[in-house]
């Protein structure tokens, strides 16, 4: 390659996700319970479910729509205070460990292996939620998809929440790999991922939760909590 692409001027994220290496060593990174390399650690996502289901105004027989879910962590957490949860993501290696979990636990949960920016969604949700700062990544032309195709899928005051990285948050990150441990293989080997550090302790640190209601939106503005358009 001799030259920089432009930015977002292509999309493999499904293919990349779902390939067999990458889905397996992306799933140990995600049931590693306080590795931040793949998901937050699950002490932290144990807290932040406690407080998303009544900041969404959730109980049991709500349904929720949990974007790029990934193998379930929110997703069944939350099935299991009896919402009915349905999770879409790209990686059917996640999406086989969702199921399982979901079956094991008789949870209210159904996961979809798909692209939540083209599969079907279903609509009726009183919440949609897309965690791990995923809206971060999308292109402005996707970002419009995605907000067009969660508002079809909510009903009328139905809320969407995420959480974006907020200026502040580049104060905390280092491009330095972090070589006591890899949360990939639990080796001592260098990581094969930059990560930030540390993370936050509660969703508002490190950070910020946005959500829309009724038409309205959270965007970051650079003071770390962003502003309602």
């Amino acid at each position: 390659m001799s030259s920089r692409p432009a930015p977002w001027s292509a999309f493999t994220t499904p293919q990349f996700w779902d390939d067999p290496h990458i889905s397996q060593r992306m799933l140990a990174a995600h049931l590693d319970p306080e590795g931040p390399a793949a998901s937050r650690p699950h002490a932290f996502i144990d807290r932040s479910v406690d407080w998303l289901i009544p900041a969404l105004g959730l109980s049991s027989g709500s349904r929720l729509l949990d974007l790029g879910c990934g193998p379930g962590l929110y997703a069944n957490r939350i099935a299991s205070r009896g919402i009915e949860v349905v999770g879409v993501d790209a990686s059917r290696r996640s999406i086989s460990h969702a199921r399982s979990g979901a079956e094991s636990g008789s949870f209210p949960a159904r996961f979809v292996v798909g692209d939540y920016l083209s599969a079907s969604l279903g609509d009726g949700y009183d919440a949609v939620i897309l965690i791990f700062e995923d809206y971060c990544a999308l292109s402005p032309r996707q970002r419009s998809v995605l907000l067009n195709r969660v508002g079809a899928a909510l009903s009328p005051g139905g809320r969407f929440l995420f959480d974006v990285t907020a200026a502040p948050r580049f104060e905390t990150f280092s491009e330095e790999p972090r070589p006591p441990r890899n949360s990939w293989t639990g080796s001592g080997r260098r990581s094969p991922m930059w990560v930030p550090a540390p993370l936050g302790a509660t969703p508002l640190n490190g950070s910020s939760w946005s959500g829309t209601r009724s038409g309205r939106r959270t965007v970051p503005d650079g003071s770390g909590t962003g502003r309602i358009v």
